[in-house]
């Protein structure tokens, strides 16, 4: 009888080192540990562990000085009338269909090219939307309490004054 392997591994020995919520000693947290050094297998797919761009300079369709966006929409474009032209190659000559493979290949592999290296830009761009939500957040809790304050002074003024009047 063959034992049953789980579906997934444990999680590593590190997860220990986390708290759930945070400390309320206000203590840091571990870093995370360093990513992948070596190969590994996603989706039985051998992957690098640098880096590095994935393409060769002879593969790259895009071009690297132009808008991120632009870019995307004229790949995808091309990805669809690639397509196309695969979906007529299969009825006409079946044969053939390796080279148009190929080419959504990589067409598929420039546009995650072009998907990672705008990915600095984007995460830039979120932490200043929510850096501007959260600085009027705080004004207008700000706002709030300089209005309560107001209210606080002028009714300890009539107070005053109406003691005074006593």
């Amino acid at each position: 009888m063959s034992a049953v392997s789980p579906l997934f591994p444990p999680p590593p020995k590190y997860y220990k080192n986390y708290a759930e919520w945070p400390s309320s000693s206000g203590a840091l947290q571990p870093p995370p540990p360093p990513g992948p050094t070596t190969p590994y297998s996603c989706f039985g797919v051998a992957k690098s562990a640098s880096a590095a761009s994935s393409l060769a300079e002879g593969d790259k369709i895009y071009d690297s000085t132009a808008e991120p966006i632009s870019e995307l929409k004229k790949l995808n474009y091309s990805l669809i009338a690639n397509y196309i032209q695969l979906l007529d190659i299969l009825v006409h000559y079946p044969a053939e269909y390796a080279t148009k493979v190929q080419d959504l290949r990589a067409l598929f592999k420039n546009m995650i090219e072009v998907i990672n290296n705008y990915r600095p830009h984007e995460a830039r761009e979120m932490l200043i939307e929510y850096m501007n939500v959260q600085a009027k957040r705080k004004s207008d809790c700000l706002d709030l309490v300089n209005k309560k304050l107001q209210e606080c002074q002028e009714r300890l003024f009539l107070v005053l004054h109406q003691e005074s009047l006593h």
